[in-house]
Order: C-alpha cells, then sequence, then structure tokens
C-alpha cells in the first residue's frame, strides 16, 4: 500500500506546478513499478501478465509527447494492444456454455448501456482530436477494451473467484481512468479535476491489477 500511495503523492505534487512532463511520466512509473514487482514475487511467471505491464509502460511512455501526432497515435495503438493481451488471458479461462437467462439478460443491457456511452463519448471527442488516424488510434484502444469489459462479466459469472471480482474491478476502474485522462486533456469539464480523477482511479485500478497477478501467479482462484 505504500508505494501506491508515493506515486500518487508525487503525481499530485508534479500537476500544480505545470510539470506535465513529470507528471505522464509518473503514468509510466506506476505500470513500470507494477511489471518490476509481477516479475519478482512471480513464482511461475505468466507471459500475458507481463506483456500487459509492458505495453502499457510503452503506451505511458508515448505520452510524453502526446502534442505530437505520431506519438500519440502510437501511443494509443500500443495502450489498444496491452489490452489484447489481457483478453488472451481472460478469454482462455472461459467456459463456453450458455449463463442463465437472467445474467443473460443484465449482460446484454449493460453492454448495450456501456457501449452507448462510450460512443457518446468518442462522438463528443472526434471534434477535439489533432487527426483522423489518432482518432481512429482511439477507437481501436476504446473498442478492445469494451470487448475486454464485455468479457470480464462472463468470465466473473464463470469463476465467481476472488480472483475474477478483482480482475473485473480492476478494468472497470482502469475503463473510468482512462475517461478521466481523456476529459481532463481535452479539457470537457475541468482540466485539473479530471487529471487528478485519472491518477487516483489509475493507481487505483494497477494496485488491483497487481493483487489479481499475484493471485494468479500463485494459482489461488477460489473464495
Amino acid at each position: 500500500m505504500f508505494i501506491p500511495l508515493v506515486l500518487l503523492g508525487v503525481s499530485l505534487a508534479l500537476h500544480p506546478n505545470e510539470d506535465h512532463y513529470y507528471f505522464r511520466g509518473m503514468r509510466m512509473m506506476v505500470s513500470l513499478v507494477s511489471f518490476l514487482l509481477i516479475a519478482l514475487f512471480a513464482i511461475k511467471k505468466n507471459g500475458l501478465l507481463l506483456a500487459f505491464a509492458v505495453c502499457y509502460s510503452i503506451s505511458s511512455l508515448l505520452t510524453l509527447w502526446y502534442e505530437l501526432d505520431v506519438f500519440a497515435t502510437l501511443s494509443m495503438i500500443v495502450n489498444g494492444v496491452s489490452f489484447i493481451f489481457l483478453g488472451i488471458l481472460i478469454f482462455k479461462k472461459l467456459e463456453f456454455r450458455m449463463p442463465d437467462r437472467w445474467f443473460l439478460a443484465s449482460w446484454i443491457l449493460a453492454t448495450l448501456v456501456i457501449g452507448w456511452l462510450m460512443y457518446s463519448f468518442l462522438d463528443i471527442l472526434y471534434n477535439y482530436v489533432s487527426s483522423v488516424r489518432l482518432f481512429v488510434a482511439i477507437c481501436f484502444s476504446s473498442g478492445i477494451m469494451f470487448l475486454l469489459g464485455v468479457i470480464a462479466f462472463l468470465y466473473n459469472n464463470q469463476q465467481n473467484s476472488r480472483n475474477s471480482i478483482i480482475y473485473v474491478f480492476f478494468h472497470l476502474i482502469l475503463a473510468f481512468a482512462e475517461m478521466f485522462r481523456g476529459v481532463g486533456y481535452y479539457d470537457f469539464v475541468d482540466s485539473v479535476s479530471g487529471q487528478y480523477i485519472a491518477r487516483f482511479l489509475l493507481i487505483a485500478s494497477f494496485t488491483l491489477f497487481l493483487r489479481f497477478s499475484q493471485l494468479e501467479l500463485r494459482g489461488t482462484q477460489y473464495l
């Protein structure tokens, strides 16, 4: 718990001084520290977990030059690729059986609502991004995250384990962190509040990701 608090404190201390270069650098440190910790306590390394942490770190590193269209586009593409590794990990755990009708109905409803919210957010974002290719890259990353969220709820319904519950909360919090990052950067409401909320949620999500990884690598699955 000490490391997340340190990362959060440093992030909040840097932002008011307009040290955006270092503030974004702390984003990279969040995922990079996660990668290092996973590698340290891994008894049996899971390459997909490590691949996600590495790609997310690279994506965060590229945001240091987000004002340059090429780096911004690459950042979002690598961001989407990182979620693909998580998707493969979770997809391999799914059992292909028909869920009960109540879960299926609620799952479809939640998917439609979240899908509509994502579409609305991207529709607003279209008028703010610097190029079409960047917008396509953002759609790619957002689409992968959306699909991964759909899979996450199926995974939790089937496994009903400590791992699956932690993973669902990790994914949801990370999704909101990404959304508030966009809200803050493009100044939809209030850039400072958006960035603060995004950083807090990012650190909270990666704290859960570390716990999920620890249980996954130890083979602890059930409550």
